[in-house]
């Protein structure tokens, strides 16, 4: 149990995330196909969060198990509707209902890979179901019910599905919307109607109207949170009910969970182990190779946190975090990093399968590519941020180039917009940081339309060749003083929706260049004007060239009519 994880969902089987408390939300979509489905299910198996139900295509339900990274589909028959309900039993996992209407209610005993269609409901209404119920300790049993008048709104299957008793009995003539069983006295059940909440107390043989200060509301959702019986009512609001019969939550001590690590401060070699408690701890010690370097005193639950520790590079480091409920210990996950002396250049062509950086790129041969390259992995999740970072500092000179030559076939953003505007959907970018946690950007962010055979390729989903690597250059001096240590990374950010085949990055080189070394390098081959990027822009864009001699240049600018509109290098010696 961890109250800081939060799921959603939203219209088109849209569904999200928080590891907040629900301060933030990521979409964790993650191949799930989109859908025109206005109201988007989404069941958790009791017994375990990370076991998650939805719909998304028709006649099909998709399960997850590591929490929406990756989501799987199964065949039920729903008549083709996408108005369904789905329940897990809090008993046995492997027990999952759906169902669409009165003659489409499914019933699975292998965790939701296959489903049996149940009998038909006697009495029951040619109508959708507005809910599924549970029983809180007998896996065969479920309620299911419905809202048309002049039918039984109620059903009870004590069998999966062989057989349904109606269970309407004295209810008025109203859309039951929802059900529950008391789990501690399940001849109880409490439901939620278009006129208010009913009980009964003799296992649904009766019913009575809960007077109480509960108004006469439609109740289209019961649930119990602990001790209180909750009800959430269309129009008027959450209310709850504090029962002290009812368990309780228990939340059970766990170990700590370490976040990504970052790189020590260049300058002072302090370096922060950020974590998220979850149970509240006595102490928090940090544990690098063997050794305590840093400890916490008490500690509460569910927060995001660090400490701070102090390390000496070169070094690699074997991190983990503990947390302590009195002497008992309670260790995260270990983590692994090399930290490196800040050095004036490093270079890379990833031939060799290894490099200095780290993070969620790999190096490897993809396929239509000749050679190695770093990269992300093919196609690229939505809804997320990939990094790879250079863990050795660089050390600024009087002149210290970085290049790289890249292919980044990644959703194009609407046409007319680029970054910072929000419709650039997808984009690559390079980093620098001073502390390696507070990251600026270097290289403005461009995406599959930076060159038109990325973009064919986007557009035809083909994967990359080798004539299709661009170059690019930054002079790292024009942006940091001379003497400053950086660290440096590529990010490829992804939104919620479309992605691509990825970013490939080759030939890495940062290192400081003399006048001497700029006059012995080799001229290009032959003058050559590029395509300016973006195109179109708002407010600039850039225009690159090459020439094969030193000489007298001019850049102008004409329009379609052949008219001059400005110069923007007149006669100048290049």
């Amino acid at each position: 149990f961890d109250p800081a994880i939060v799921y959603g969902t939203l219209y088109d089987s849209r569904i999200y995330k928080s590891v907040d408390g629900g301060n933030s939300f990521i979409g964790i979509n993650n191949g799930l196909p989109e859908s025109n489905i206005f109201h988007t299910p989404l069941a958790m198996d009791p017994n375990n969060p990370e076991r998650l139900f939805t719909i998304s295509e028709s006649n099909k339900i998709y399960r997850t198990t590591d929490a929406g990274f990756t989501w799987h589909g199964y065949s039920v028959d729903l008549g083709g509707y996408s108005y369904v309900k789905i329940a897990v039993s809090p008993v046995n996992s492997n027990i999952v209902w759906i169902g669409s209407s009165e003659d489409h209610i499914n019933v699975s005993t292998d965790g939701g890979q296959n489903f049996q269609t149940t009998v038909r409901p006697e009495n029951a209404p040619n109508a959708f179901l507005t809910g599924i119920a549970v029983h809180p300790s007998d896996s065969a049993q479920a309620l299911v019910t419905f809202g048309v008048s002049g039918y039984g709104k109620i059903f009870r299957t004590r069998d999966l599905g062989q057989s349904w008793q109606d269970i309407t009995a004295n209810l008025p003539d109203v859309p039951v919307h929802c059900a529950i069983w008391l789990p501690y006295d399940t001849t109880q059940i409490w439901i939620g109607t278009d006129i208010g909440l009913f009980i009964s107390i003799d296992n649904g043989q009766s019913w009575s109207f809960a007077n109480g200060n509960l108004p006469s509301v439609s109740i289209r959702r019961l649930k119990i949170v602990g001790k209180e019986i909750v009800a959430a009512t269309h129009g008027r609001g959450i209310w709850s009910i504090y029962d002290e019969n009812l368990p309780g939550i228990v939340a059970p001590a766990r170990p700590p969970v370490l976040q990504d690590l970052t790189p020590p401060n260049p300058l002072t070699n302090t370096m922060k182990i950020y974590f998220k408690t979850r149970f509240q701890y006595d102490s928090v010690q940090v544990d690098v190779n063997g050794e305590v370097l840093g400890t916490l005193g008490k500690v509460p639950a569910y927060v995001d946190t660090f400490a701070l520790i102090q390390v000496q590079p070169p070094d690699y480091l074997e991190i983990k975090v503990v947390g302590y409920d009195g002497k008992e210990p309670y260790v995260s996950d270990q983590d692994e990093l090399f930290i490196y002396e800040p050095a004036e250049q490093a270079e890379f062509d990833f031939d060799s399968g290894f490099s200095d950086f780290y993070g969620d790129f790999f190096i490897e041969t993809p396929s239509g590519v000749a050679n190695s390259g770093l990269q992300t992995e093919h196609p690229y999740f939505n809804q997320r941020d990939y990094v790879a970072v250079l863990g050795t500092p660089i050390v600024i000179k009087e002149k210290t180039i970085l290049s790289y030559k890249d292919i980044a076939i990644v959703e194009p953003g609407e046409k007319g917009y680029y970054y910072p505007d929000y419709r650039m959907w997808d984009y690559v970018t390079v980093e620098a940081s001073l502390d390696g946690e507070n990251w600026q950007i270097i290289v403005t962010p461009y995406d599959c339309r930076f060159d038109v055979s990325w973009q064919n390729s986007y557009d035809s989903s083909n994967d990359p060749a080798p004539i299709q690597f661009k170059e690019h250059q930054v002079n790292l001096s024009e942006i940091f003083q001379q003497g400053e240590i950086v660290y440096i990374r590529f990010r490829l950010h992804a939104d919620e929706y479309q992605t691509g085949w990825g970013w490939i990055i080759d030939d890495f080189v940062v290192k400081p260049v003399t006048e001497t070394a700029l006059a012995n390098a080799s001229p290009p081959a032959k003058f050559e004007l590029f395509d300016n990027y973006p195109n179109p822009f708002n407010p600039q864009t850039t225009i690159s060239f090459t020439l094969d001699r030193t000489g007298a240049a001019s850049l102008k600018i004409y329009n379609s009519a052949g008219q001059l509109v400005r110069t923007l290098i007149n006669q100048q010696k290049l």
